[in-house]
């Protein structure tokens, strides 16, 4: 503590009524340059302590705000996004009308195999009715 801190700290222990031991009375007087500089300079200390965290900070958003930028770069435009998206709905629309297709030409060659059946149902019949008389 330097003798203008430990002066004034003496000074205002004195104004809040609290008694120091180590106090003379000349001690206890300080001219109000004196007072006016010490809290000058104390207030300046807290400014430049405040500045040093505000930049610090700031740093650091400045930090956060670059890896939202190079976050954003990285994503895919709605232009790209749409373009291939409308590619892929093209292809499952292909691939339905495809499956439908498949669908349709097995369903056919059900029925064709059940008309070939029906056929032979009908010379084994008409066979079995001339043979059995």
């Amino acid at each position: 503590m330097t003798k203008q801190t430990k002066k004034i700290a003496v000074w205002e222990a004195n104004l809040m009524g609290k008694d120091e031991m180590d106090c003379t009375k000349n001690d206890m007087y300080v001219s109000l340059k004196e007072y006016i500089n010490v809290k000058t300079y104390a207030i300046e200390k807290e400014i430049t302590l405040a500045k040093l965290e505000m930049d610090r900070r700031l740093e650091s958003m400045n930090e956060i705000r670059g890896t939202l930028n190079d976050q954003n770069n990285r994503f895919i435009t709605r232009n790209e996004y749409e373009l291939a998206h409308n590619k892929l709905v093209d292809d499952i629309r292909m691939l339905r009308e495809f499956k439908a297709t498949i669908d349709g030409k097995a369903n056919m060659s059900a029925v064709y195999l059940s008309y070939g059946f029906i056929i032979i149902n009908i010379i084994l019949t008409v066979f079995l009715a001339f043979y059995a008389k």
